[in-house]
């Protein structure tokens, strides 16, 4: 019982509710995932808005959306229901299968990494699992409170938010046989400041290039009248012949219609981090994560292996 005076507290299952109908956008839906009968769902959102003195939903006849003080409680509570209910699985299983939505924020489409393949192999391994991937160029790392895990390209700046360094990436320059046609073929490191470069504020890395070759190193600032936070972007102006770009290079096969720039010289290779906001993640994050980097790890070492045939 509350001390006399204390505000009473919110029962935990219908905080899980809550966070179930805000996720579905529909009391139906929401009743439907946790078995409980959409009169008991209405109920006892009504009594947790009791319980808070706010409204946490809009309700009409169509749909359900949340107040601003619903998505606010909305974010604060979703890990916490996730983590209690890992939590639970963990204590009566040791082998705890993962379950849920695994919702990933990508830096962009990851082709390079043929992400579409690894996602569709990762599924076929927990077909129990539903999948949401979404994209943000945003090198705030922020937007990863709302999903399982943020993948982001370079050094991360500290904040709250975990970070797991899943492999360093290896770069190269490229550009398309028209653009070498029309402006020259680099070739020094140092040429690259009279060419159009192709700049990108993804990461502190991708906005001024560092070139290796037998232990020398040359930093190169990205010049040029093109610029974006979508990688993606510049590889289809590279091929339009727009100008020289940085692209990842893992896979044995090169990106279409275009040839390396400066072949004897490697770009710096660039970390990809995993960001996610609890120490102790869903289990479908973790073996989400763990498959990820395996994967990853296997295309690195074939291409050192191809590389030394």
């Amino acid at each position: 019982m509350s001390p006399a005076g204390a505000p009473s507290q919110p029962d935990l299952n219908d905080i899980a509710l809550f966070v179930e109908v805000a996720r579905r956008g529909n009391i139906s839906r929401a009743a439907d995932t946790t078995g409980v009968p959409a009169s008991t769902v209405s109920r006892r959102l009504r009594k947790l808005e009791a319980t808070l003195g706010v409204s946490l939903l809009v309700r009409t006849t169509r749909q359900i959306t949340l107040t601003d003080a619903g998505r606010l409680y909305f974010e604060r509570c979703r890990q916490l229901v996730e983590e209690v209910r890992d939590a639970h699985s963990v204590l009566h299983e040791l082998g705890v299968r993962p379950r849920g939505t695994l919702r990933v924020l990508l830096p962009e489409p990851l082709e390079a990494l043929d992400f579409s393949q690894l996602a569709r192999e990762f599924a076929e391994h927990w077909p129990e699992l539903e999948y949401r991937y979404d994209y943000s160029h945003e090198p705030n790392p922020h937007p990863a409170r709302q999903f399982d895990v943020a993948l982001r390209w370079g050094e991360q700046a500290d904040s709250d938010l975990i970070a797991r360094r899943l492999a360093d990436i290896p770069h190269q320059l490229y550009a398309s046989p028209h653009y070498l046609r029309e402006h020259g073929v680099p070739a020094s490191p140092g040429d690259l400041i009279r060419h159009e470069c192709l700049g990108s504020d993804v990461c502190g890395e991708l906005s001024a290039w560092t070139l290796e070759r037998d232990g020398e190193r040359v930093r190169i600032p990205v010049t040029g009248r093109f610029g974006s936070n979508n990688p993606e972007l510049l590889r289809r102006l590279a091929i339009t012949g727009a100008g020289i770009v940085a692209l990842p290079c893992v896979g044995s096969r090169q990106p279409d219609h275009m040839v390396p720039v400066l072949p004897a010289w490697q770009l710096a290779s660039i970390p990809l981090y995993a960001m996610f906001a609890s120490r102790r993640p869903p289990a479908r994050t973790r073996v989400f994560l763990d498959f990820l980097q395996a994967r990853i790890q296997e295309m690195l070492h074939c291409k050192r292996d191809a590389v030394a045939a």
